[in-house]
């Protein structure tokens, strides 16, 4: 986790070839060993703002992304913060 937060200091992210700027922290308590959530917006004006939520469980990580176009820019973190309890417990099984 260490690493994607330094990796983002810069407020820039780059998802599938696509550059995004304003990076917004966030966080979905108690769900994994580790985590990091993160909002961002287009540096260009495409419409998709996207939210990823790292998970991470002894040597496992797992990340999840939510791509919103209706231009609501916080839609992504309750949707995140609602399957992030599933996709935990699903990463702590052997």
């Amino acid at each position: 986790m260490d690493g994607v937060k330094k990796a983002l200091t810069c407020g820039h992210v780059t998802v599938h070839d696509l550059d995004f700027a304003s990076v917004r922290e966030f966080a979905v308590p108690m769900v994994a060993d580790a985590q990091y959530g993160f909002c961002a917006a287009p540096t260009d004006p495409i419409g998709v703002r996207i939210c990823v939520l790292v998970l991470g469980k002894g040597d496992r990580a797992e990340s999840l992304l939510f791509k919103n176009t209706d231009g609501v820019a916080k839609a992504g973190q309750p949707v995140l913060k609602k399957v992030a309890p599933v996709f935990a417990e699903a990463l702590a099984r052997p």
